[in-house]
């Protein structure tokens, strides 16, 4: 599953332009799009509400198909992290993502350095939830040490 947001849009760039072959699901508009030029993917594209301002498809309907869904991989993007709790700014954008990590056997959180801030309004899940973090140099080194220290995979981009 590629969550919506920026930073993972740039990493459904990078696994098209490798033309890796699969099944991939998005609730992200952008994606779809990319996804859909890809030869060798199958695309499976999460119904609902498009956000105002955004490419991101939320609401009841997706969250519905989403509980339905079993993946191997799922990278999603946050708003914030503090130490190991991810956040969203919006209520429904962050039950999507709860939902999106309880579908998927293994979930990254990729964001770059400048969302390592202040929590936004609601929680996502904890470090504990997720596989591993990836994001740009420079990210917060006590938040890193933390979710290095409880055993989370990090990569620095």
């Amino acid at each position: 599953i590629f969550d919506s947001g920026t930073t993972v849009l740039e990493a459904a760039r990078a696994f098209a332009h490798r033309g890796v072959g699969g099944t991939v699901v998005t609730n992200d508009v952008g994606i779809a799009r990319l996804m859909a030029d890809a030869a060798a993917t199958r695309l499976v594209v999460l119904g609902g509400t498009l956000r105002p301002r955004s490419s991101t498809l939320f609401g009841e309907a997706t969250e519905r198909f989403v509980s339905e869904l079993h993946v191997d991989l799922a990278l999603i993007g946050a708003h914030s992290i503090t130490g190991d709790l991810i956040t969203e700014t919006s209520l429904e954008i962050a039950r999507i993502k709860r939902a999106i990590v309880r579908a998927a056997r293994r979930t990254y959180v990729l964001v770059d350095h400048t969302k390592f801030r202040e929590p936004a309004f609601a929680d996502v899940c904890r470090a504990h939830e997720v596989a591993g973090l990836v994001t740009s140099r420079g990210a917060d080194g006590k938040t890193l040490a933390l979710w290095r220290d409880a055993g989370l995979e990090i990569q620095l981009v």
